[in-house]
């Protein structure tokens, strides 16, 4: 008798707790794309030549200074090459060939900031290229 009661509380609880973990996130399925990344797939289906083309075709609000800086006037969008500062002017973006990108990101300022110190109130468009074999740098 009390081992029939201890299955029965034991198979409940597997139940229960097997009902509790079922609940899983879906924001990071990859079938979900993201706001803040172009993909490869999708900058070469813009049929576009450069990456401020493709940036200004999918993600214009993107290249818009937005926050607070000095005298009245937004930071400005700082570019951001293989993790290196390459700039702060978008016009930058125009120089890079789309055959040689695997993905742009957006990073708002306050992760900018978090990951490369001040200078960065803007938010940073972020393009990473492809080696040479096709994959990402």
């Amino acid at each position: 008798m009390i081992r029939c009661r201890f299955r029965t509380i034991a198979v409940m609880v597997a139940i229960i707790a097997g009902a509790c973990s079922t609940g899983t996130r879906v924001e990071n399925s990859s079938s979900t794309p993201s706001r803040d990344v172009l993909t490869r797939e999708q900058i070469i289906d813009t049929q576009s030549r450069t990456a401020l083309d493709v940036v200004r075709s999918l993600r214009p609000s993107w290249l818009r200074p937005r926050g607070s800086g000095t005298s009245m006037r937004p930071p400005p969008i700082m570019v951001f090459i293989d993790n290196v500062r390459s700039g702060a002017s978008i016009e930058r973006l125009a120089a890079i060939d789309v055959e040689s990108v695997q993905e742009i990101r957006w990073i708002n300022a306050r992760d900018a900031t978090t990951r490369w110190g001040t200078g960065v109130a803007g938010g940073v468009i972020q393009v990473i290229t492809r080696s040479p074999g096709g994959e990402s740098a």
